[in-house]
């Protein structure tokens, strides 16, 4: 025979053998403490009996060191979440050496950084494109196409070149090229891991570029993306759409650890 009840915390369904009737425990899936409700026909010497998440069929016990209090509601929540279930406090921090987890805490790069990186993105697409570009715009009254057709192949060459190196380090490193020599990395701003391909060049890139290119809106949503840096976490419009944040890891492993 069993004993069904609600957790008065979490209102989770338990179920417990009736012997445990009177008992103390705590509620496996919040971990508080609550009285195990006692039927009219338990016996009063019962034995202690560990809850069981009717669900699941774990036991519960003292062991909270997965589980932290939250902050605002004081109800225990697991201590990886990012949002109270209870209340719904979110919570998100930036990865500083202060709050080190280890290898991959690293703080977060100056504005000084970012901008040199950009400008080096910049240099680097005029390097590999500029001598396809010279071409087509050398001698433009010259009635000869040769020039023109070797100028776009070598300005489609450049452009692929480019997107390849730029791609390959997106998912080997979570970088750009400009990142790359500057030594910094596009991070995870859940998690404070490195970024994956679809956070670094679809959600930062693709979808940002997207929305820059709408007319009348396109504009000003650069301009706004620019300024959004100023912050105090110094994230950039296309880092909030895409989750991220840029991390200065000079002096360390950019690959954190793993293979390339």
């Amino acid at each position: 025979m069993t004993i069904e009840f609600n957790c008065p915390a979490c209102h989770k369904l338990l179920k417990v053998r009736d012997d445990a009737a009177g008992r103390r425990a705590k509620c496996p899936d919040c971990a508080h403490e609550l009285e195990i409700p006692r039927p009219f026909d338990a016996p009063e010497d019962a034995a202690a009996t560990p809850v069981t998440d009717s669900g699941s069929g774990e036991t519960a016990s003292g062991d909270t060191g997965d589980r932290k209090p939250c902050p605002l509601c004081g109800q225990m929540i697991k201590k990886a979440a990012s949002k109270c279930r209870f209340c719904g406090e979110v919570f998100r921090q930036i990865r500083r050496p202060e709050a080190a987890r280890g290898a991959s805490a690293f703080p977060v790069a100056d504005l000084g950084k970012r901008f040199l990186a950009a400008m080096a993105d910049s240099l680097a697409g005029m390097v590999v494109m500029g001598p396809g570009l010279a071409m087509i715009l050398y001698e433009p009254n010259n009635p000869d196409p040769l020039p023109v057709l070797v100028g776009l192949g070598l300005l489609f060459v450049g452009f692929v070149a480019l997107l390849v190196a730029q791609l390959w380090l997106l998912i080997q490193r979570s970088q750009s090229i400009g990142k790359y020599f500057l030594n910094i990395q596009i991070h995870d701003y859940e998690s404070g891991e490195r970024a994956d391909f679809v956070h670094c060049f679809l959600m930062r890139a693709v979808v940002s570029g997207l929305i820059g290119g709408i007319p009348c809106i396109g504009p000003i949503y650069s301009i706004v993306d620019i300024f959004f840096i100023f912050g105090e976490d110094h994230r950039c419009l296309h880092d909030k759409l895409a989750s991220t944040y840029v991390v200065d890891i000079s002096g360390a492993d950019p690959t954190g650890g793993r293979g390339e």
